[in-house]
């Protein structure tokens, strides 16, 4: 029944062979849009897996975690998690912010407790005995970052105070490369029960790291769940790899999202090239039906068409993915680095399931591509196949029906918004529904407006202009799938560029209203590097500065979470810098030196859905801290979201005065220049500490913005280029399609110039009318990124800019890549002698 016959296969085969340069187009968009998806893939596995690489911390990459709502969970659950999972490896840990003082210095980091073994094996700790660290009371290990800032020898006594608690502590050893790569890391390593006592914890924990085997996961995972109480939860991925996700997770979906959006343009060009050809061979077909070949076998020939064509495209495709995926890896590595703070090493890594995955999402968008084709291959009785009429007639309604589908799918997108407020998942889903549904609704409008245009009192146009008006309103359902794709990819390409512009002047004018010092002193962030009092003493006496505002950041955890803080220490003059996006700056500023208030960053809010009024219970070194939100600011510096406390808070829970970085405020009447001069000259022996003008800083931030968003607008032109393919691929078919009214006309003693000018007028009223569809459809685009997509992606808000360049930037590139893909159908159709196609159909 689903059989197709032997001649059949050879009949498709001579035909497509009588066709190449359709067939070529088809595999050309369809490799384009493969390729994108596999290097955007591959390059981002592999630059995840060594960001990943360089945030493994003290415990190596453990799978999960379990974790209390309140930051405690009780010790108890041990003998829980061991009888349910014991070859998960559960170890105990403890995790609170200290201060390590050490030969007069003080310096707030980390401290863990741990069982070192309760490691999985292969898993060591450290470079010292291990033996001493387990019977010797009042032992540690540091980190090497710490060990080597602080200049503390193994053997040396250090003391460590959590909450008026003072204890002393021997160094024997630091922990190996292996567990401390995360570069400059801060911390201090003691066993399970020193922690518990130094942070009087007796009985409890902050989380249990999980390291779950490669079988039988999902069976112990479930089992071990429901043996839980309701207050513990078990949250996937360890400390190292759950934060590499989160900070890189939106990045990634943005990226997986426009990969898509070209392979989705591209599967046009598979259902503009099987349209064609099927309509070409329904006479063909009718005599096959005639002769008694069955519906079945015909659509299946039809699919196996698509099939093949899918299978080339996707092969030549990964071919040329593996090759795009080198030239992306450097600039998404440098991009996480510019953002995260961490030193990427990238190194293209092979994923053969990439590879699978990627070819099997180009089947199913071949498939669904070819499915309509297929249907009007087998559907229709033989004597209607025959009939052109009965083909233009079928155009139209294929049009009307996937207008029908686009209408549904549009209103499905809405729908789906309502389902979640928070889901980036479910965001991208709609986003995508709306646009698609709307593509697939342009060809049915495009051709409403053209017979629009047709009312018009058109005066004296010319023969070619009228001719060329009608022939578009003919031609509109058979270019439905160019018109679709040009509409999307520039749609979509206007709705990015505004997004991205829009955002880049919200950075712009974030920035300006931020940075109010004159010039900005700041430690190296990978090493750690901190400015002392003394530092702030003598740039204060240099001839010009008048204040300075210091700023200090933090890790501390918060709910069983780890959060950043930063402390500031701010002149009048720096307080106008923040932006509120909820409370009132006075009443925020009247308590700021109070310690216990807080102000948060608009993505902490939105992560945390943390609001005005509500207290946040922080650790730190000398216990919790209670503090009310008095204030959310804008920041687009950090999109995991910081907590932001005044200077004497710092001080005070933390008993530090070290910063990370200096604004330094000049007196007017003095000579910048200089004052930058002095102040480099005074930091210029130590290269962990950088200065930087007002300018230059602003300079580098917007460099590092552009950065992130270079390969978001290569895949958008990408995606218009693949488009411009398609709708090459439709002129050119159309021609095909149309060549026996064209010898008609021609027969008729219309002139080669009329031909020309009707031809063209066809063509560039559809494109002028598609084009200006994609206006609005690319503003609400841009509407729905900034207020859907970015807030769920960042917890970013910003206001919508109408940028003219990113508005019409994208037209004026399809206009001018229609016009030329318009050249050669056109001169070939006016140019070829009208007795060849008389006798057709």
């Amino acid at each position: 029944m689903f059989e197709v016959h032997p001649f059949q296969a050879r009949a498709a085969i001579r035909y497509l062979a009588r066709h190449p340069i359709q067939c070529a187009l088809a595999i050309a968009g369809i490799a384009l849009g493969t390729a994108m998806v596999v290097a955007i893939e591959l390059a981002q596995n592999s630059a995840r897996a060594s960001f990943a690489e360089s945030l493994v911390g003290v415990f190596g990459q453990s799978t999960h975690r379990i974790s209390a709502r309140n930051g405690n969970v009780d010790e108890e659950i041990l003998s829980t998690v061991r009888k349910y999972a014991l070859d998960w490896f559960p170890l105990a840990t403890v995790e609170k912010p200290v201060a390590f003082e050490h030969d007069g210095a003080t310096l707030s980091t980390m401290l863990y407790g741990f069982d070192p073994l309760s490691l999985p094996a292969g898993q060591s700790v450290a470079t010292a005995n291990l033996g001493e660290f387990l019977t010797t009371p009042g032992t540690a290990l540091l980190s090497p970052a710490l060990k080597q800032q602080t200049g503390i020898k193994t053997g040396d006594q250090f003391t460590v105070k959590y909450a008026a608690r003072d204890l002393e502590l021997k160094l024997v050893g630091t922990l190996d490369g292996a567990q401390s790569s995360g570069a400059g890391k801060r911390f201090v390593t003691v066993d399970l029960a020193t922690a518990q006592e130094i942070l009087s914890m007796p009985g409890r924990l902050s989380y249990i790291s999980l390291t779950a085997p490669a079988e039988g996961m999902e069976r112990d995972l479930d089992a071990l769940s429901a043996q839980l109480p309701s207050e513990v939860s078990i949250s996937a991925h360890g400390r190292a790899l759950h934060s590499a996700q989160a900070l890189t997770r939106a990045f990634d979906t943005n990226l997986d999202a426009l990969a898509l959006l070209a392979l989705v343009v591209g599967s046009f060009l598979i259902y503009n090239t099987m349209s064609y050809l099927v309509s070409q061979r329904q006479p063909l077909f009718a005599r096959l039906r005639a002769l008694g070949v069955t519906r079945s076998s015909l659509a299946l020939q039809v699919m196996y068409e698509g099939w093949a064509l899918a299978l080339l495209g996707a092969i030549l495709g990964c071919g040329l993915g593996l090759g795009l995926a080198t030239l992306l890896l450097e600039p998404l590595a440098t991009t996480l680095a510019d953002h995260y703070s961490r030193t990427v090493a990238p190194e293209l890594v092979l994923n053969s399931w990439v590879i699978v995955s990627v070819t099997a999402v180009v089947f199913i968008v071949a498939s669904a591509a070819t499915a309509l084709p297929a249907w009007q291959a087998s559907a229709a009785p033989p004597i209607v196949q025959a009939l052109h009429s009965a083909r233009v007639d079928d155009a139209r309604r294929t049009a009307q029906q996937l207008a029908v589908v686009g209408v549904t799918a549009a209103f499905l997108g809405c729908l789906t918004l309502s389902f979640s407020q928070r889901s980036l998942e479910i965001g991208f889903v709609s986003l995508g529904l709306i646009v698609v549904g709307l593509m697939l609704v342009a060809p049915l409008l495009v051709g409403f407006l053209i017979r629009c245009v047709r009312l018009l009192p058109l005066g004296k146009a010319s023969l070619g202009f009228r001719l060329g008006l009608a022939a578009a309103r003919d031609a509109a359902p058979g270019l439905a799938p160019a018109i679709a794709a040009i509409l999307g990819a520039v749609a979509t390409g206007i709705g990015i560029g505004l997004m991205v512009a829009s955002f880049r002047l919200a950075v712009f004018d974030w920035l300006e209203h931020l940075l109010k010092a004159d010039i900005y002193i700041s430690g190296s962030l990978a090493e750690q590097a901190t400015l002392t009092e003394a530092d702030a003493a003598r740039l204060l006496s240099v001839p010009g500065v008048t204040t300075l505002s210091k700023v200090r950041r933090l890790e501390s955890t918060w709910r069983g979470n780890s959060i950043d803080v930063t402390a500031y220490e701010l002149p009048d003059q720096a307080k106008s810098g923040f932006q509120f996006v909820a409370g009132d700056a006075d009443r925020v500023w009247s308590r700021w030196a109070a310690l216990d208030t807080a102000l948060i960053s608009e993505p902490f809010a939105w992560h945390h859905q943390v609001t005005l009024g509500d207290w946040l219970e922080i650790e730190t070194p000398r216990g919790t801290m209670s503090v009310q939100v008095d204030g959310i600011y804008r920041d687009y510096g950090n999109e995991r979201g910081v907590v932001a406390l005044d200077w004497q808070a710092y001080r005070h829970y933390w008993g530090d005065a070290s910063a990370h970085g200096f604004g330094v405020y000049v007196d007017q009447t003095k000579n910048l220049d200089d004052v930058e001069s002095n102040a480099a000259g005074m930091f210029a022996a130590n290269t962990t500490v950088s200065v930087w003008s007002n300018a230059a800083i602003k300079a580098e931030s917007m460099a590092v913005f552009d950065r992130t968003f270079m390969i978001t607008d290569a895949i958008t032109w990408l995606a218009t280029i693949i488009a411009a393919l398609a709708t090459f691929n439709a002129l050119l078919a159309l021609n095909l399609q149309q060549r026996r009214e064209h010898a008609l006309l021609r027969a008729t003693g219309v002139p080669i110039r009329s031909m020309r000018s009707m031809l063209y007028c066809q063509n560039g009223v559809i494109s002028i009318i598609t084009l200006s569809l994609a206006l609005p459809l690319g503003l609400l685009i841009a509407t729905l990124l900034i207020e859907i997509i970015n807030v769920r992606s960042f917890g970013w808000s910003m206001a919508l800019s109408v940028v003219p360049t990113a508005l019409f930037t994208p037209v004026v590139l399809a206009m001018a890549l229609t016009a030329v893909a318009s050249v050669y159908p056109v001169e070939n159709a006016s140019r070829t002698p009208p007795a060849r196609h008389l006798n057709d159909d």
